[in-house]
């Protein structure tokens, strides 16, 4: 699963407008298609997509990233694995919790796991380099953060 803030979808042409933000959501919605995930409303603005495996996740990521450097457009992107309820084109739960603070840490270009995600990728190739701790107060535990190259 992986989460990017409407707020982080920065223009670095000229102001967010919301016909750049449609184009943005219409090939990131092409990208997760393409990756065989499934686009998700989290309850707040942005864009969100579920996978049946994290490897799929990162590199669709990578491609929503590319794709919208096409259009001047940087993305903070944060990916998680762990449970979440689906509710029609809904998702909830602690997964999805952590995937928005994982986005939230994130520099512009970047798409940031946690070491969940890192963990189930070994041996994809995938690399990383390591991007500090997360800790939230209300969320048990803590996850290393890393950047996917």
């Amino acid at each position: 699963m992986f989460n990017i803030p409407e707020n982080d979808i920065e223009s670095t042409r000229e102001p967010r407008q919301s016909e750049m933000i449609r184009r943005f959501h219409s090939l990131a919605k092409r990208e997760t298609e393409w990756f065989k995930g499934r686009t998700a409303k989290s309850g707040e603005p942005g864009y969100c997509a579920t996978f049946d495996g994290p490897i799929r996740a990162v590199r669709c990521a990578w491609a929503i990233r590319n794709s919208a450097r096409e259009l001047q457009i940087e993305i903070k992107t944060g990916l998680h694995t762990g449970l979440c309820e689906m509710t029609g084109e809904q998702v909830e739960g602690e997964a999805v919790e952590i995937s928005k603070r994982v986005a939230a840490r994130a520099a512009a270009g970047e798409v940031l796991v946690s070491n969940t995600v890192k963990d189930l990728v070994s041996g994809s190739g995938i690399t990383f380099g390591d991007k500090g701790t997360l800790n939230a107060e209300d969320i048990p535990g803590a996850w290393q953060l890393f950047v996917a190259s």
